[in-house]
């Protein structure tokens, strides 16, 4: 075997072949690798501005950042993302089992989840419509009550926010004038400004009428200075068996983001605007869902 250090690239990949090659492989799967592992390669090069660096030059660390490059920069289908990743942990675990690497650098690297579809739940507008018509209906609730219930549910549905955002939500945060609002979210405070519209700003004005005003906290509880996530949870679970439609915090969520990619915004947009770390989390928006695909199917069945 030849040194280490003077291993390229392009010499490992000869040598995986002719590897998988003795193990029995097909020509077809062979192929494949070898496909797989030279993107590897060519992302190697643009990286390092080098024609094939040595293999001990590659560490764990360049397999991590070309993990993340496929899953959130490459465009690649699920499938091929990790077809490719499968490649280069089989490559390392070559290389390491031969010699040629003191370490298994591709060992950590982890395939994409596939998004199960049906997963994923929101309401149509005219179900929205539905909830906003029960909570000014009242039905025995007192007009704070009622205030406050469609405060909660503007933001949810309008904004987007997460549950535990809007539980966090300062009146500050809210600004009616500049007509947006402050989110902050998560470790280090991560935070995003979101824009309002006028329904939704109505509803936050109205709720303030009754608002106590003994804590800083936007909504509060009977209980405690800020409202808590099941508390929010609870109430729509209350709104859902009235009207017969499942409804949680999270549905709302998703209903905003799914009225924003059916208005043709952009998924950086909406991306921006959700708080998504990642711009894939984002694309479910403009996969049909199964529902939608049913839908389709039924339109035009003979």
């Amino acid at each position: 075997m030849e040194d280490n250090s003077s291993v390229s690239v392009v010499n490992s990949i000869q040598l995986f072949e002719h590897y998988l090659e003795t193990k029995g492989n097909s020509i077809k799967t062979i192929k494949s690798y070898k496909e797989d592992i030279n993107y590897f390669h060519n992302w190697l090069k643009n990286r390092y501005q080098r024609e094939s660096p040595p293999v001990n030059f590659i560490t764990a660390i360049d397999c991590k950042d070309y993990e993340n490059f496929l899953k959130n920069e490459s465009g690649l289908s699920t499938a091929t993302i990790n077809r490719r990743i499968v490649a280069v942990r089989k490559w390392s675990s070559f290389l390491l089992k031969t010699g040629i690497q003191n370490a298994d650098i591709g060992k950590e690297l982890k395939t994409k989840k596939f998004q199960r579809q049906n997963q994923i739940k929101w309401l149509e507008r005219s179900e929205v419509g539905q909830l906003f018509h029960l909570i000014e209906r009242g039905n025995g609730k007192n007009d704070a009550k009622v205030a406050l219930h469609k405060a909660i549910i503007s933001i949810l549905v309008n904004a987007g926010l997460r549950v535990d955002e809007v539980s966090k939500l300062e009146i500050d945060h809210f600004d009616c004038v500049n007509k947006v609002v402050h989110v902050y979210h998560g470790k280090g405070d991560k935070y995003r400004v979101v824009p309002v519209g006028e329904n939704t700003i109505k509803s936050v004005k109205v709720w303030l009428e009754f608002h106590p005003q003994n804590t800083r906290y936007l909504f509060p509880s009977t209980r405690s200075e800020k409202i808590t996530v099941r508390a929010v949870e609870h109430i729509l679970k209350r709104y859902s068996k009235q009207l017969g439609i499942e409804i949680t915090p999270h549905m709302l969520r998703h209903t905003f983001c799914k009225q924003l990619a059916s208005k043709g915004v952009g998924l950086e947009t909406i991306a921006s605007l959700a708080g998504h770390n990642s711009i894939e989390t984002t694309r479910i928006y403009v996969t049909p869902s199964v529902k939608e695909l049913q839908k389709a199917v039924r339109s035009i069945e003979f």
